[in-house]
């Protein structure tokens, strides 16, 4: 079943399949095994079990039940568990974190075995103390979910704070340029070219290609040249809104306010205002002096 999932995601091009613009060299194989790196046994066991909880603890109860009842279920979650514990003792990607993933993915398996041989073994007992027992296991599975969820909830201070917190409101006239192109035959190749600000609110809230990177396109595997090439490419538009670089990047769409026009290279500001291999297909009034914003379309 794995080798056929293996199959379909390079056949249908998932991410397994080759692409001339990913770096082949993105996970690497760990010289000296353990996650995390440069830990000593007894550090690794403690991360373990605080990331992992009780399912960690008493994974060697499920290998042995594995092994005894060899049922079917047992064996395949605490396969899954091993697995993905293993994975992140073993390997690491070269450009970021994300094989914590593999751990975490583990802790799901965890939490069933627990279910399926502790609680079970706990139910099939009378008496007062395997009621508590099941009580007191149901309470440590959940707890680092919570402990979790409250870490997130309720931001803390300094470098312990995972997000900032604030009310960011986006801009109302981008949205109506996201509604206008949705309205008007727009395609997912048609990619938008404006001010980085903006940009980001067109791919993350309209879901429209645009000329920008942030850090997960590094993480995504993209080839440092590829990026480069990307870049420069970006700096001309910029620069004079090269007709090359236009066809390089394949922008179909111009998005500005007459306040971001200013921020271009004069030569583009030049050809934007003429109209040279451009014409305005939209435009949307803001009160506030210079917020007017307008799409262009590349002719």
């Amino acid at each position: 079943m794995l080798g056929l999932s293996f199959l379909l995601a390079y056949a249908i091009g998932g991410m397994l399949a080759p692409n001339d613009s990913i770096d082949p060299n993105l996970v690497r194989v760990l010289s000296t095994p353990g996650f995390p790196a440069k830990e000593p046994i007894t550090g690794i066991l403690w991360h373990h079990a605080v990331n992992l909880g009780i399912g960690f603890v008493l994974l060697p109860w499920f290998i042995a039940d594995a092994v005894m009842s060899r049922r079917s279920s047992v064996v395949m979650m605490t396969a899954f568990a091993i697995g993905g514990i293993a994975v992140a003792h073993l390997f690491t990607y070269t450009r970021s974190w994300d094989i914590v993933k593999f751990p975490s993915a583990a802790s799901f398996a965890l939490s069933m075995c627990f279910v399926v041989v502790a609680d079970r073994w706990f139910a099939a007992r009378p008496g007062w103390w395997p009621r508590w027992g099941r009580r007191f296991g149901a309470a440590a599975l959940c707890g680092t979910g919570v402990v979790a969820a409250t870490f997130v909830l309720f931001p803390l201070d300094g470098d312990y704070r995972l997000y900032a917190v604030g009310n960011w409101q986006g801009d109302g006239l981008v949205r109506q340029c996201i509604d206008w192109l949705r309205a008007h035959d727009y395609e997912s190749d048609d990619v938008i070219y404006a001010q980085s600000n903006v940009a980001m609110e067109l791919s993350v809230w309209g879901g429209l290609s645009v000329v920008a990177e942030d850090t997960d396109l590094y993480y995504m595997g993209v080839k440092n040249d590829v990026l480069q090439e990307m870049r420069r490419e970006s700096s001309k538009l910029r620069a004079s809104l090269d007709p090359e670089a236009i066809d390089a990047l394949g922008v179909k769409y111009l998005v500005f306010s007459d306040e971001e026009i200013g921020n271009l290279g004069r030569r583009a500001q030049d050809r934007l205002r003429s109209g040279e291999g451009f014409t305005k297909v939209a435009s949307f009034a803001s009160e506030r002096p210079g917020g007017t914003r307008s799409i262009w379309r590349i002719e």
